[in-house]
């Protein structure tokens, strides 16, 4: 009896040790700092379409859609005001139009199920191209081009009828070929103007994220994991309060990122919580043990970790959060999952944040 008491014992008290890692994917919207750094305090920028005259029967359809140039290129730079041509701006930007016609158009086939009666039945569709040549050049007020782009839109937008070019009541399936083909020629002009304005607003998006990505301040939304523990044994009120921390500095930020201030992520507010923050994970690594029963185990060690690379990271220490980032990658401690969003983070985003920082670091300290 005394030794099934024992035994009992022992499985009964080995719980009171079990160590559960807590996270938390936090979202944060913060600015991506530009190349360029404009000398103007307030940013701003004019917009002017000079458009072909040939394509001036290409401006609505019967239901009145088309390409509304002023409202697609209101926001056209981040951190960016619109103002009038003849006023005071950053940048003066223009676009040119070129003719818009089709240059190719071909017949696609697709076997598909009757809407009516369930039976199979093949249906017709155009593929269309067009000849489409846009040119944007954005010049600064001193005069100076710093992006110039022009590329035939026509060639490279994905245009089909009826599936992504489809005029109001125009038929959805065509069972022949004359169908179609009737139905297209009816439809002409709608099709020609729905299909002008795929081609400028996919020009217009990459003309805008190739101008951000040089003079704008574009929202970038992350996710940071941040960690925390639970366990019976021992208390973590540390570590929720530095994950607390962690977290009211990213939603500062987003905060900041939202209202359009372009300072992101240095200013006081989110360094001061963030700095409360790392010297409790720091201190909590010191604790580190291999043993099982430790208070801070390797495992919830390697999370503390990624919490300290990306704290490093919003305090622009760049060095310190690269060093733990590396470990983090390799750390098998971590969850495949926590590895590779650690690995995607260093490839894609920290390059980005740190070059741009070193480009606006004296701009940023001395606020």
């Amino acid at each position: 009896m005394k030794k099934l008491f024992l035994i009992t014992f022992s499985i009964l008290t080995i719980p009171t040790f079990a160590q559960k890692v807590k996270t938390d994917n936090q979202a944060i919207w913060c600015t991506v700092f530009p190349k360029i750094i404009l000398p103007d305090e307030n940013p701003s920028f004019s917009f002017v379409i000079i458009e072909n005259t040939t394509n001036a029967k290409l401006q609505q359809t019967t239901n009145y859609d088309g390409m509304n140039w002023n409202y697609e290129t209101e926001t056209l730079i981040s951190g960016f005001k619109k103002t009038a041509p003849s006023g005071k701006r950053s940048i003066a930007i223009t676009f040119r139009t070129e003719e818009f016609v089709f240059s190719n158009k071909t017949v696609s086939q697709m076997q598909s199920s009757s809407p009516t009666n369930g039976a199979m039945e093949m249906t017709y569709s155009y593929d269309l191209k067009a000849n489409y040549i846009l040119t944007a050049c954005a010049v600064t007020e001193k005069g100076d081009t710093i992006l110039k782009l022009s590329r035939n839109q026509g060639q490279l937008s994905s245009m089909n009828y009826p599936s992504s070019v489809k005029p109001v009541l125009a038929g959805e399936r065509f069972t022949t070929s004359g169908q179609l083909d009737a139905a297209y020629n009816k439809n002409m002009n709608d099709i020609k103007i729905l299909a002008r304005k795929i081609c400028s607003t996919d020009f217009l998006k990459f003309f805008k994220d190739s101008l951000n990505s040089m003079v704008g301040y574009p929202a970038q939304k992350l996710f940071f994991e941040i960690a925390t523990a639970k366990s019976k044994s021992f208390s973590y009120s540390d570590l929720d309060s530095a994950q607390l921390y962690m977290e009211q500095a990213m939603d500062s930020v987003t905060s900041h990122c939202r209202k359009n201030k372009n300072d992101n992520w240095t200013f006081e507010s989110s360094y001061l919580l963030v700095k409360k923050s790392i010297p409790i994970w720091e201190k909590a690594l010191t604790e580190e043990s291999k043993e099982k029963g430790a208070r801070v185990n390797s495992e919830l060690a390697a999370y503390i970790r990624q919490n300290l690379a990306y704290g490093y990271l919003m305090i622009d220490d760049y060095d310190k959060s690269k060093s733990m980032f590396s470990k983090c990658i390799t750390d098998e401690e971590l969850s495949k999952s926590a590895q590779r969003n650690c690995t995607i983070f260093m490839k894609t985003y920290f390059p980005k944040f740190q070059e741009r920082f070193n480009i606006h670091k004296t701009r940023l300290t001395q606020k």
